[in-house]
């Protein structure tokens, strides 16, 4: 889109630049104005895949950070900070949200095992541990939106209040499906290559501690912060928390979701893709069913618009916000 809108721009400065040659006309405020366009096109397309970098000391509410952070994560000397999104709101990678990682269920007979997630340039990020679930995206994603003013921070909350953040009941299963998901985060590693070289980070995608007190167990935790660096510029998608929770027991229709919102309204997903990301074992005509249903159920809650339809013949999502 920026490639079209540059390349139109382009054309407009020729002709009047070629008016200019022929006639003397006053057209020097037009070519400035679209030239000015240009390089601000000029200038998003070089930031694409970048965080917004500071030099310490930088006020957090300096203009060019917080204009900076409705675009990408930001990092203000070691202080690092997710893009800013509304409240009910958090700021999620695409390149995860669309791959594998968070599937319809955790575990299972496969495992992780330096498990290529992401790449940027020569840069590519994998990961070891277990394959993990949509109520485990929920506990991260809460873990993110309670740390995306200091991704290097220790956050802490009372265990019934993260449940309640969660839209969860009180209850003994409930506790122990959260410290399940906690412990399959935890066992997440991350392992970067370089060209020929890589290396492991000192650092998981989540490291918690639940300790008690006198108002019930207090949850202590910690997130990774090179996970920032996949939050640049065009990289990233605001999922919305509140319809996460309206979808809750729906995990196809959570997937679906997610994996919509990564793309502009209209973009036509495949439903090989959805299938790959859900990593279901069903065969493609049954598969085909089931997402009709969690597309239904997506519309029902209002995360699509009613004219959002699967194509059966292509096997096409039209999915339109």
């Amino acid at each position: 889109m920026a490639k079209k809108r540059l390349d139109a721009i382009d054309e407009q400065i020729a002709e009047l630049e070629h008016l200019i040659a022929r006639a003397d006309l006053p057209l020097g405020d037009s070519i400035r104005r679209l030239t000015a366009q240009r390089n601000t096109i000029i200038e998003r397309l070089e930031q694409r895949g970048k965080i917004g970098l500071f030099l310490e000391g930088t006020p957090l509410n300096d203009g060019a950070v917080v204009e900076r952070r409705k675009r990408s994560a930001v990092q203000v000397g070691e202080l690092i900070q997710l893009p800013r999104v509304a409240a009910d709101k958090v700021a999620y990678p695409n390149v995860i949200a669309r791959s594998p990682l968070f599937g319809l269920s955790a575990g299972g007979g496969e495992r992780l095992f330096r498990h290529p997630i992401a790449r940027e340039g020569d840069l590519e990020v994998l990961v070891s541990g277990e394959f993990l679930s949509q109520a485990d995206l929920d506990v991260w994603l809460t873990c993110l939106k309670l740390a995306e003013g200091n991704l290097t921070g220790m956050v802490e909350i009372s265990e019934y209040a993260f449940r309640v953040r969660m839209g969860k009941t009180h209850g003994t299963k409930t506790y122990l499906l959260l410290r399940e998901s906690l412990t399959r985060l935890a066992l997440l590693l991350l392992t970067v290559r370089r060209g020929r070289a890589e290396y492991s980070l000192n650092e998981r995608i989540l490291t918690y501690e639940l300790t008690p007190s006198d108002d019930g167990m207090r949850l202590r935790f910690w997130l990774g912060p090179t996970w920032a660096r996949l939050l640049g510029v065009g990289d990233w998608s605001a999922q919305l928390l509140t319809l996460r929770q309206r979808l809750g027991g729906r995990p196809l229709a959570q997937l679906l979701v997610t994996v919509g919102y990564t793309h502009k309204q209209g973009f036509p997903i495949t439903l090989e893709s959805v299938h790959r990301a859900a990593r279901s074992e069903s065969t493609v005509p049954e598969f085909r069913r089931l997402a009709q249903k969690a597309l239904d159920a997506a519309i029902a809650v209002g995360a699509f618009k009613p004219g959002s339809h699967l194509d059966r013949k292509r096997d096409l999502f039209v999915l339109e916000r």
